[in-house]
């Protein structure tokens, strides 16, 4: 079974190792310390301290439904399913990530129905107290976590940033987008607020002020920005010819200071502002 499964699923891999260049190309490739981080985001935690709760109590779950079977002979072919549920996509994932870097919670809900499973057969191993102190956690705790995302979760303040950055631009800046979908909600509020003929040009991606700005235009307008091969590559700010560049970094997408600081070149940070998620870098071109 598992074999005919890898090999349905091969030409999809092939595809996603060779010739996919597009959606997955701001995911970072992954640590050992990155594992936990998306396990506790995968059993429901939204914060470091909630997370580290669910992952424990679900961990202990799982170890009360293994335990007394993991003996030769004894171990029941149904929790090895669950374990594999979980185990096999995290693993996998994992792994893939050192060729090609798809290591996200997100894309990892395959292994959540494995994991509340697996929790559920440990709690009716355990029974009693134990149980119902397990599961009074898990319940409280993801209550709790729910909360956090969904009532202090602030929006992206694009309207903000666009705001600022036409007000101190000056003509002959650019403006370039470490993750170039930022593009798309920037764009809206340059046309929502009249902002075409103060906003720096658009060097990453490079798509004028005119396409992708309405709600109409966001479809067509992400179709045009993702598939782009530029996504991959770096943003070298030193092949710019603008004397100043506007840099936009949005916080969902790990190690992008890093990347920028490394193609810094001859340019200086000369401003930087921060918003709800986003941040706003202005960095001119040194002078001898």
């Amino acid at each position: 079974v598992y074999g005919g499964a890898l090999v349905l699923v091969s030409p999809l891999l092939v595809f996603a190792l060779t010739r996919d260049t597009g959606q997955l190309s701001w995911i970072p490739a992954p640590s050992p310390a990155d594992v936990p981080i998306v396990l506790s985001l995968l059993a429901g935690g939204r914060t470091p301290l909630g997370g580290a709760v669910l992952l424990g109590a679900y961990a202990a779950l799982a170890g009360a439904a293994l335990w007394g079977t993991w003996r030769p002979g004894t171990l029941e072919g149904r929790h090895v399913l669950l374990a594999s549920w979980v185990v096999v996509p995290v693993a996998g994932s994992f792994a893939v990530s050192f060729l090609k870097p798809i290591f996200q919670f997100n894309y990892l809900i395959v292994a959540l129905p494995g994991l509340v499973l697996l929790g559920a057969a440990g709690a009716a191993r355990l029974r009693g107290r134990w149980a119902a102190a397990l599961l009074l956690v898990l319940a409280g705790v993801g209550a709790r976590e729910v909360y956090v995302q969904h009532a202090e979760t602030n929006n992206e303040q694009w309207r903000e940033v666009a705001q600022l950055v036409a007000a101190d631009a000056e003509p002959g800046d650019g403006i370039a987008f470490v993750a170039p979908y930022g593009r798309l909600p920037f764009g809206y509020y340059v046309d929502e607020l009249g902002l075409e003929g103060r906003a720096p040009v658009p060097v990453r991606p490079e798509m004028g002020w005119a396409l992708g700005q309405t709600s109409d235009d966001l479809v067509s307008g992400a179709l045009a920005i993702y598939p782009r091969p530029a996504d991959d590559e770096l943003l070298d700010l030193a092949a710019l010819p603008h004397e100043r560049v506007w840099v936009v970094l949005s916080s969902d997408e790990p190690g992008q200071l890093a990347r920028l600081e490394e193609s810094l070149g001859a340019y200086e940070l000369v401003e930087r502002e921060a918003f709800v998620d986003v941040s706003v870098r202005l960095y001119e071109r040194s002078r001898p």
